[in-house]
């Protein structure tokens, strides 16, 4: 059977035949998902096309087709980039190639199987190609306002495969009684007996091997009488590839392998002096080796939605790498319950420690000692949501010690993940960011690994990995000169700002960013806001002891 795609100079389809595997499958334990051979033939089961170019698209919940904007990375094409055409939140890429198949075969088109994407989903059509001489458009729409979706370069976008046209409607459904059937009805319970012998042994008796741990009997072919079952049965597909597609592919930036977690040390060594000499050639290297990952389609920050421990200490905690696990504490009681009428009712009166008067100290970071103060917490609620609040008051991290017993009565409201952080912790519960929107804390980074959880509102925080610090103008501690990487006039006042690659992220109630050791970032309140950080993770996270004098 003949499948072609028929193309015009300067059309570049990255077309591949689907394969089997799925992060998502390789990061359950023991990879078991690949136990369900009816899932890998799905993956499978047929043909993906692959974005031309990495983007990001945000839709604010209107109708109008300006209610979606698409960011397409540097350098992107501007053909290549996916477009807002229909209006309903609906994002377009368009299908470069018009497709052929034989008289009475259609081509169905949606996403890939078994590979869903936060905030946005595939639509899908049946298309009858063996007579249009269109192309066609392959659509998502998304669920949700207000997020941030990112296709990466050489993401699939569109899953296609042949489709017989008239199979559907020759089918005669119908529902009849097991008993008509003695035969199955035998190897059925047959084989139901077997299963729940087969589970309690493994029960009481867990095999060595991954392999010993599931019947396999319809992954083999067989039935319950172990007898072959149809000759052409399917253990793996092994799909062509399109004659010429080769032409067009182009390699996805590199991805280094994790690094090992390693073995934690009881204790820090003292840091070695830095001179002078030394802190110039640091300086070079982590300069050029930034240059030298400049030359590639730049690497991502990655939006999950879910995460084994061990792959997030691996790919992630010990690869120094950031990842947004999108609805990680979404169902926290928290995100229903924590408006700001709530928190006043729950907490009351009591005195808090927070941050005052920094709107006119453009220094206040660097002085919050000097910037604490006590108010009741009913009436520190009342003055950040006024509309004029601005980014004068913030309860913070600085102030989680002084108030972790008034707000102690939070706790309940709050889950626990445990896959990454430890109980084992002066603050398990982490420690609270309550601000107005418009709040603002400048360019810095930090001494630990952070996990922020975003409880109430939207967060806007720009991240900057920790090679770009030579560039950064890190004069002073953990600090930066340059405190906002927006300000229009920011390139013409620090000029080695130049190149730098900022990565922005759109965090939403229920979000968790993990935020490396070292990693430049800012963060903005676009709303009111609750935020909890966690520095108590499972994997050493103390490295203060060996932290340099800034040398940028």
């Amino acid at each position: 059977m003949d499948l072609a795609c028929y193309i015009y100079p300067g059309w570049r389809p990255r077309i591949r035949a689907a394969p089997q595997r799925r992060d998502w499958m390789d990061a359950t334990p023991e990879s078991f998902a690949y136990r369900c051979l009816p899932l890998n033939i799905a993956n499978a089961h047929g043909w993906e096309l692959l974005s031309p170019c990495g983007f990001e698209a945000e839709w604010n919940g209107g109708a109008a087709v300006g209610d979606v904007v698409v960011r397409p990375d540097p350098g992107a094409r501007p053909e290549d980039a996916p477009v807002a055409l229909f209006g309903q939140g609906v994002l377009t890429f368009h299908v470069a190639g018009v497709f052929r198949t034989p008289a009475g075969y259609n081509l169905w088109a949606g996403g890939t199987p078994n590979a869903a994407k936060d905030a946005i989903a595939p639509l899908a059509g049946v298309i009858e190609t063996d007579w249009s001489p269109y192309s066609f458009t392959m659509n998502w729409r998304f669920t949700r306002p207000g997020q941030v979706i990112r296709f990466e370069e050489n993401e699939p976008f569109c899953f296609v495969f042949p489709v017989e046209r008239a199979l559907v409607e020759r089918v005669k459904p119908r529902i009849a009684s097991i008993e008509t059937d003695p035969d199955l009805k035998r190897q059925y319970e047959k084989w139901s007996a077997s299963r729940d012998a087969f589970n309690a042994q493994v029960e009481a008796h867990p095999p060595a091997a991954p392999a010993d741990k599931w019947q396999k009997l319809y992954y083999r072919g067989v039935d319950a009488d172990g007898a072959p079952g149809a000759a052409d049965h399917r253990a793996k597909l092994r799909l062509a590839e399109f004659e010429g597609a080769e032409a067009f592919h182009r390699e996805s930036p590199a991805r280094p392998a994790a690094c090992p977690a390693g073995h934690a040390q009881t204790a820090q060594p003292p840091a070695a002096p830095v001179d002078t000499a030394s802190a110039a050639k640091l300086a070079w290297l982590m300069s050029s080796l930034e240059t030298l990952r400049a030359i590639a389609p730049e690497r991502t920050i990655p939006r999950r939605t879910e995460l084994s421990a061990e792959v997030f200490r691996d790919a992630h905690y010990a690869a120094n790498w950031p990842v947004l696990l999108s609805g990680a504490v979404a169902d926290w009681p928290a995100l229903d319950r924590w408006t700001p009428e709530y928190l006043k009712a729950a907490v009351g009166a009591q005195p808090v420690q927070v941050q005052v008067g920094r709107t006119a100290d453009p220094d206040y970071e660097r002085k919050m000692a000097e910037h604490a103060a006590i108010l009741s917490f009913d009436s520190f609620i009342d003055r950040i949501v006024r509309p004029d609040a601005g980014n004068d008051t913030y309860l913070t991290a600085y102030n989680a010690a002084a108030n972790a017993s008034a707000l102690s009565v939070l706790h309940a409201d709050l889950g626990f993940l445990s896959a990454y952080l430890s109980r084992d912790s002066d603050q398990p519960h982490g420690m609270l960011w309550i601000g107005p929107r418009g709040s603002f804390t400048p360019l810095h980074h930090d001494l630990t690994n952070n996990l922020l959880l975003q409880l109430v509102g939207r967060k806007v925080v720009l991240m900057a990995a920790p090679g770009e610090t030579p560039k950064l103008y890190n004069d002073h501690h953990v600090y930066s000169r340059v405190r906002d990487l927006t300000e229009p006039d920011v390139l013409a006042r620090f000029p080695r700002l130049h190149g730098i690659r900022v990565h922005r992220i759109l965090m939403g109630p229920g979000d968790a960013l993990f935020i490396p050791l070292g990693w430049w970032h800012q963060v903005t309140s676009l709303d009111f806001s609750v935020t909890i950080t966690h520095t108590n993770f499972r994997w050493p996270n103390d490295f203060h002891a060996a932290h340099p004098t800034p040398v940028g």
